[in-house]
C-alpha cells in the first residue's frame, strides 16, 4: 500500500498529464483547466510573435482568431463561398473598439496595401455548407467536403450509407430554395435549436434530429488600408478606417476580430447591427476590390460580344473573375480561358457598361465590345479615320445600293462602339457624336451580296447644329 507522500506524487503526475492533454497539438498556450481553452489570453508587448496580428486594448494584446472554414488565405476577391465557422470557440474572437488599433510585429519595417475582408454573421445552422438545390426539389451535399467536423450533423451523417446526402424535409416541411443561403447553408434556424431532418443517403431514406450548433460567418465586403503606422514600441499599428461599419473583419488573411464602430462602453453592443452594408450598391462593392473599365453603348444594340484579354503569367484561369455590369445593374460573368474572357449578349441596352476585373493587379491587355451580327454568308467593309483634334457634332456615314440587309458600327481606339442607324429610304447608314475626342475611329459595315457599299466618310452634322439640344436627367 502506497504512503501519503507517494499518493501525492501520483496525483501531481495525473494533474500534469491532464494539462498536457488539454494543450492540444500546435497551440500557443497550455491550459490547466478545460474551460480555459475557450478564454481569450491577454498578452504583453514582450510576448508578441512576428507576423501575427493582435487586437490592442490598453496594455493588453489579443491575437486575432482563425476558426476553421473555407476562407483559407488572403484574397482580393469577395466570394459567398468563403466561410468561417465556430462552435464553443466562438468566444475566442477578440473585440476591437473605435480608436483602438491592430498591432503587428515583424522584421519588416513597413506594411502596405493591407486587405481588409469583412464577414457577415449569417447565424446558426446545422453543420452543412455549399449545398445546391437540385432540379427535383432536394438540397444536395457531399459529406466528404461539405460538412463541419464534430457537430451534431457530422455525428449523424458522416457514417451514413452514402457520402451523397439529399435533404428532403425540415420538421416535415419540404425543403425549398428559400431555405438555402448563398453560402449553401440552411438559413433561418435558431441557435442550438433541434430540427427533424428527412434525407436520402444514396437511395436510402432516413430521418434524424440535428442541432443548429454551428455559427457561420460569410465573406461580405473587401476594402483596402493604405499602410500601417510606425511606433517606437517594436510593432506597427493599423487603425480601422474612419468610416468602417461595425462587423467581423480579417486583415491580410490573418484571423477574425469583432469591431464596434464606437468607443468602449458608449453604446449597447447587444443592439448593434453587425451586418449593416458599407457599400450602397453591388456595383460599388465590386468596384472596391477590382479594376474597372467602361464601355459606352449609345443605342440599344443586338448581338454584342464583350472581350477582355489578359496576361496569363501570374494567375490561373480559375483565379480570374470578370464581371460585366449593365446600366440597369444586371451582372454577367465573362468566362476566362487561355488569356481571353468573353461573353456574347443577344441584346444590350444603351448606357455605360462596366467591366470589373479581378484580381486587382491582373495585367489587362485589351477590353472591347464588338458586334457579332455578321453571319457566315455576309461581307464586311472597313475604313478607319484619324481625327486630329477634339470636335463636336461629327456624323459618320456610309452609302449603299440594293435592298438587302445592311448594318454596322463605328468603334474608337478603346473598343467603345456606336451602332449606325439605317435609313432605307435614302440608302444611308449614319451615327453622330455630339462630342468626338481626337483619335482613330473605325467604321465596319456588314452586308450581303445583294447590297453594295458606296462612299464611307464623316462630316459635320448640320441638322444637329441647327437645334438646341436639351438633356433631361443624367
Amino acid at each position: 500500500m502506497k504512503n501519503k507522500k507517494q499518493r501525492r506524487s501520483l496525483m501531481a503526475g495525473i494533474l500534469i498529464g491532464s494539462a498536457i492533454l488539454l494543450s492540444g497539438c500546435g497551440t500557443d498556450k497550455i491550459f490547466v483547466n478545460e474551460e480555459d481553452a475557450y478564454k481569450i489570453v491577454n498578452l504583453s508587448d514582450r510576448e508578441l510573435e512576428n507576423d501575427k496580428y493582435y487586437v490592442k486594448t490598453g496594455a493588453d494584446f489579443n491575437v486575432v482568431y482563425r476558426p476553421n472554414g473555407t476562407a483559407s488565405a488572403k484574397t482580393q476577391m469577395q466570394s459567398d463561398s468563403r466561410l468561417f465557422w465556430t462552435m464553443e470557440d466562438d468566444s475566442l474572437i477578440p473585440t476591437l473598439y473605435k480608436n483602438e488599433v491592430i498591432a503587428y510585429q515583424s522584421e519588416n519595417t513597413q506594411l502596405t496595401d493591407i486587405t481588409l475582408e469583412r464577414f457577415k454573421d449569417i447565424g446558426y445552422s446545422i453543420g452543412l455548407y455549399g449545398g445546391v438545390m437540385s432540379s427535383d426539389g432536394y438540397i444536395d451535399y457531399n459529406i466528404q467536403s461539405q460538412i463541419v467536423e464534430n457537430c451534431s450533423a457530422y455525428d449523424i451523417l458522416y457514417n451514413a450509407p452514402s457520402k451523397q446526402i439529399r435533404l428532403a424535409t425540415i420538421n416535415d416541411e419540404p425543403v425549398t430554395d428559400d431555405m438555402l443561403d448563398s453560402s449553401g447553408t440552411i438559413k433561418g434556424l435558431d441557435q442550438n435549436g433541434t430540427y427533424d431532418i428527412g434525407f436520402y443517403s444514396g437511395t436510402k431514406y432516413m430521418t434524424a434530429t440535428m442541432s443548429a450548433d454551428v455559427h457561420f460567418y460569410q465573406s461580405y465586403e473587401i476594402s483596402q488600408i493604405e499602410k500601417a503606422g510606425t511606433t517606437k514600441n517594436g510593432y506597427l499599428v493599423i487603425p480601422m478606417p474612419e468610416d468602417a461599419k461595425s462587423g467581423y473583419y480579417m486583415m491580410n488573411g490573418s484571423g477574425l476580430y469583432r469591431y464596434y464602430a464606437f468607443e468602449k462602453n458608449t453604446e449597447n453592443v447587444e443592439t448593434v447591427d453587425m451586418n449593416e452594408p458599407f457599400y450602397e450598391t453591388e456595383e460599388e462593392k465590386i468596384a472596391a476590390y477590382s479594376q474597372q473599365y467602361m464601355v459606352s453603348v449609345q443605342t440599344k444594340t443586338t448581338n454584342v460580344a464583350f472581350n477582355m484579354e489578359y496576361d496569363t503569367e501570374e494567375y490561373e484561369d480559375d483565379e480570374i473573375k470578370c464581371i460585366l455590369v449593365s446600366p440597369d445593374g444586371t451582372t454577367y460573368n465573362l468566362v476566362p480561358q487561355n488569356g481571353t474572357a468573353s461573353i456574347e449578349l443577344a441584346e444590350v441596352i444603351a448606357g455605360r457598361w462596366t467591366i470589373n476585373v479581378l484580381p486587382k493587379d491582373l495585367i489587362v491587355k485589351d477590353i472591347k465590345a464588338e458586334s457579332t451580327a455578321a453571319t457566315a454568308d455576309s461581307s464586311t467593309e472597313t475604313k478607319s479615320f484619324y481625327i486630329g483634334e477634339d470636335d463636336e457634332n461629327i456624323q459618320f456615314y456610309a452609302q449603299y445600293e440594293g435592298e438587302g440587309d445592311v448594318w454596322g458600327i463605328v468603334e474608337n481606339e478603346s473598343g467603345e462602339s456606336q451602332e449606325l442607324d439605317v435609313d432605307t429610304q435614302n440608302h444611308e447608314l449614319t451615327t453622330t457624336y455630339s462630342y468626338l475626342a481626337a483619335g482613330t475611329y473605325t467604321m465596319t459595315i456588314y452586308h450581303y451580296k445583294d447590297t453594295k457599299i458606296g462612299e464611307m466618310g464623316y462630316q459635320v452634322d448640320t441638322d444637329n447644329e441647327e437645334h438646341e439640344i436639351i438633356t433631361i436627367g443624367d
